[in-house]
């Protein structure tokens, strides 16, 4: 096989292999590999799945900018978002560990609890040490109404761990997705130099 058509062929897997990579963090989510909010699970999940992919289209129609864009300033560019997306995806993972119970019942998406809760909430919640929302869920005679306090209460909490999980998908997708296009375009390059080099009598697969 001529050298050219071994470099191409390495970039398109390349591009493959990224593609598939940037698109997990949205599988895990839709598979249920990632603990999600109840009240929110449908809509996070496609979200999601529709972030991943609208990143990968939006790298694919960028190749031209990212053919041109110098290596360093990639490497910084990926090394950057591969943080921040770290760090947005721990941040989330905490936070949903102290901010999401079970359902009680075993029945239903997750529960989440309230940053600030109203005072009806709270004052339901003083027998329980304030914040031993588990307990109160288990044994109070209040547990139906403490329950649609957390959902009326809970806005903010959901917001905020359905922005870190969007965010840390974001970051990672787009560093993946990125690392594996200027890896490809770096090979396309290659290419096109082999091509030029090819001796003119050169036969094409000698």
């Amino acid at each position: 096989m001529p050298i050219a058509d071994t470099l191409k062929s390495a970039g398109n897997l390349i591009k493959a292999i990224g593609v598939f990579l940037a698109l997990l963090p949205g599988v895990a989510v839709l598979v249920g590999l990632v603990q999600l909010p109840g009240s929110m699970e449908a809509l996070v999940k496609f979200l999601s799945g529709a972030l991943g992919v609208t990143i990968v289209l939006a790298v694919l129609l960028s190749s031209a900018p990212i053919r041109r864009m110098k290596g360093i300033v990639a490497a910084a560019l990926i090394l950057g978002c591969a943080l921040g997306g770290a760090v947005a995806s721990t941040s989330y993972m905490i936070y949903a560990g102290h901010h999401l119970l079970p359902p009680p019942d075993g029945n239903g998406g997750a529960i989440a609890i309230p940053d600030e809760p109203s005072t009806e909430l709270a004052r339901l919640m003083q027998p329980f040490g304030d914040d031993d929302y588990a307990e109160a869920l288990m044994v109070s005679v209040q547990r139906d109404r403490i329950r649609r306090l957390m959902d009326r209460d809970s806005s903010a909490s959901i917001s905020k761990m359905v922005g870190l999980l969007l965010t840390g998908q974001l970051l990672l997708v787009f560093a993946i997705a990125l690392g594996a296009w200027k890896l490809a375009e770096r090979d396309a390059a290659a290419t096109r130099r082999a091509g030029r080099n090819r001796p003119p009598s050169a036969e094409p697969g000698t």
